[in-house]
């Protein structure tokens, strides 16, 4: 018996189905398995013991599942006798197959061998692992025969390393292990939907996703107007087999007691699992349509808004509508009662759903409530302000604000949204001033919100006459003085013969009167500062001498 990949659809780009280690073709000890060409593609390497990293070239991967302890003996027959196809068989059992990548331990055979034709396991074959080698040096192709352990699930891995891949064969001849499942496929339950259009079908094993036809025609319902007319398995969009799947009726079934019955489909054939074990012709299910309401989540809420925290109080008007219910607030389950009461401390949008069942029909409703409570005080000022300067002060707080009040820390309030330019007073020396905004919502919550604020003694930017750069924290350094509102500044400093011997363009840039870390000499040094007014945008330049004291 010949069984073919031609049945699987696929699209022929790498990887195929069956192409990775978690989507392997099912296959038996029955008969022989044609493996069709195979696009072009290079998997993961594999370290394989005894061999080292090998590249996994135009991979195929076969599941196989012991039900008998014994030997397994395995023929890979290329139709072209020039090909080259290389194997390994691994243990899986309780295993990720992905770790075949990471873990020698699961590589129970082989062979890596370079020789062109059949390759497998054998009666006669070699113990050791032949490795890959140049066709010419005619190594040994087959491998001695592994034993299979029943219960274990086994991974086989084929790869072809011939630029022109041809079809092969896979068989299993005096194979000693039980590699075909015995048992027989059965419809295991059947259930109907909450619209009463789709027959959900369980079986008792995997079954081949080829072996069902889009017309559902393999199966017969005893109502007398309404007809299968479309059938699918589930999950078959990324496996070979399915446990369960799906029948769709031509029109809603009434109330009442049904046989769901197997016959030959269109195809002329009827379901059968992966070692072509067919379900028997004739078998029946039984299965009812009860009657039911509708089932819906629908629900009402009502918010308690409070300053630190709201209470959401949720009402469901259709209580014994369902018998299970769930809550679920920013996709996180939060209750299962019909009618919970939550609190939120983190104002804004949040999204509730609400999802009823009554064990056969369900239904979710889900809404986007906002918590419209949320007040932050925040406003825009400057950090520094030059004397008898105006300063903008900008609110930017957050809420349903009704109230604004300002203190501006210099005695001095004021309770607009957008206060008048202010101007602090022009007090010796450098003062610093705490700037507070204090705001009021509609709910009578406040927040608050402070910055400080320095007002400079003066902002007429100048160069010391003298510094004594001797460490005890008084005029160390030269450098511009008030240079802070200054822009495209450029402070440089020269020696006696006129060298250049410092230069800054930072405001805060300090000449510690050093050269690379040696102490210059006691005396005059010529400075030039050129910058651009912050206020007038004017460009001024400035030149003079200080006077270096040691």
């Amino acid at each position: 018996m010949l069984i073919s990949a031609h049945g699987f659809t696929q699209t022929w780009a790498y990887p195929l189905m069956g192409q990775l280690p978690t989507n392997p073709f099912p296959i038996c000890g029955i008969g022989e398995f044609r493996q069709l060409v195979v696009p072009y593609g290079s998997g993961r390497p594999l370290n394989i013991t005894g061999c080292g990293k090998v590249e996994t070239l135009n991979p195929f991967y076969y599941s196989i599942t012991c039900y008998g302890s014994g030997q397994l003996s395995l023929l890979i027959n290329p139709l072209d006798s020039e090909q080259n196809y290389n194997w390994e068989l691994f243990d899986i059992t309780g295993h990720d197959p992905n770790e075949i990548y990471t873990n020698n331990a699961l590589q129970i055979t082989g062979n890596w061998s370079g020789t062109f034709g059949k390759t497998g396991a054998s009666r006669n074959g070699i113990a050791s692992t032949a490795c890959l080698s140049n066709a010419a040096a005619d190594f040994a192709t087959f491998s001695e025969m592994p034993t299979l352990l029943v219960g274990h699930h086994y991974l086989l891995l084929v790869c072809g390393y011939s630029k022109i891949q041809a079809d092969y064969l896979i068989s299993f001849p005096g194979t000693t292990a039980i590699i075909t499942d015995p048992l027989t496929p059965h419809m295991q339950s059947a259930q109907v939907g909450c619209n009463k259009k789709i027959i959900t079908v369980v079986m008792n094993k995997q079954i081949r996703c080829n072996s069902l036809t889009e017309d559902g025609s393999e199966f017969t319902i005893n109502s007398g107007f309404v007809r299968i007319i479309g059938a699918s398995g589930i999950n078959c969009n990324d496996q070979f087999g399915f446990e369960s799947f799906q029948l769709m009726m031509s029109d809603t079934l009434a109330p009442g007691d049904y046989l769901l019955s197997v016959k030959n489909g269109s195809s002329g054939m009827i379901l059968f699992d992966n070692c072509l074990n067919m379900v028997a012709e004739g078998e029946q299910i039984p299965f009812t349509v009860f009657p039911s309401e509708t089932v819906t989540a629908e629900f009402n809420y009502r918010i308690d808004y409070g300053c630190q925290e709201d209470t959401i109080y949720f009402s469901y008007p259709f209580a014994g509508n369902g018998n299970t219910y769930q809550w679920l607030i920013d996709s996180v389950f939060a209750n299962a009662i019909p009618e919970p009461v939550i609190t939120k401390s983190h104002f804004g949008p949040f999204e509730a759903r609400h999802i009823v069942s009554n064990g056969t029909c369900s239904d979710t409703v889900t809404k986007t409530i906002n918590l419209d409570n949320l007040l932050i005080a925040g406003f825009q000022a400057p950090v520094s302000v030059c004397p008898n300067n105006q300063v903008t002060f900008s609110d930017q707080s957050i809420g349903n604000i009704v109230s604004w009040n300002w203190n501006f820390g210099d005695g001095t309030f004021d309770n607009k949204q957008q206060p008048p330019a202010h101007v602090f007073p022009d007090v010796a020396g450098e003062k610093k001033y705490l700037v507070t905004l204090i705001v009021k919502n509609n709910l009578g919550c406040y927040d608050t919100a402070s910055e400080p604020l320095i007002k400079f003694q003066s902002c007429h930017i100048t160069v010391p006459n003298a510094f004594t750069p001797n460490g005890d924290g008084k005029n160390d350094y030269l450098y511009p003085l008030n240079a802070f509102s200054s822009m495209n500044l450029e402070f440089r400093v020269y020696n006696r013969f006129g060298q250049l011997i410092f230069e800054s363009h930072d405001p805060a840039g300090k000449w510690d009167g050093r050269i690379n870390g040696a102490a210059q000499p006691t005396g005059g040094y010529l400075w030039t500062l050129t910058y651009t007014d912050g206020l007038s945008g004017n460009k001024i330049f400035l030149r003079g001498t200080s006077l270096l004291i040691r």
